[in-house]
């Protein structure tokens, strides 16, 4: 099956939170879609915390290792629809009907997403713990 990433994803990756970035990384190689409300959100975020050309720079490469879809009346409308359902912020909600119109798992590590959304529509994405010297 084909994967999506979400805005989790995207930042995990970004900010090379392992183990989700190397996992990422190699997700890359199969051109997984992103939803352009996702690609958005994640752009904003990391806007916040970033030099404007580093990021431009990443989003550059994600735009070219991804397929966007594009944000459609229907996409958005199923999108709301999603978020009035499971109770989910409205761009998760988009990024899992995105998922759901091209029959792809949505890779994330959102834990509110990975609550409500079934094992067979998601890609759960983990961090591992690092602990410092006791």
């Amino acid at each position: 099956m084909s994967l999506s990433l979400d805005s989790w994803a995207i930042l995990a990756w970004l900010e090379g939170l392992r183990p989700a970035a190397e996992l990422i990384e190699e997700m890359l190689e199969g051109r997984p879609s992103v939803a352009e409300l996702s690609l958005a959100e994640a752009q904003a975020a990391a806007l916040r915390h970033v030099d404007k050309e580093q990021v431009a720079s990443a989003f550059a490469l994600i735009a070219a290792c991804c397929s966007v879809i594009p944000s459609s009346a229907q996409l958005l409308h199923e999108g709301a629809a999603c978020s009035a359902s499971l109770g989910l912020p409205l761009t998760s909600a988009v990024a899992l009907a995105s998922a759901r119109s091209l029959g792809q798992r949505l890779v994330t590590g959102d834990p509110l997403l990975l609550a409500v959304a079934g094992d067979d529509e998601v890609l759960a994405l983990t961090l591992e713990t690092v602990e410092g010297p006791a």
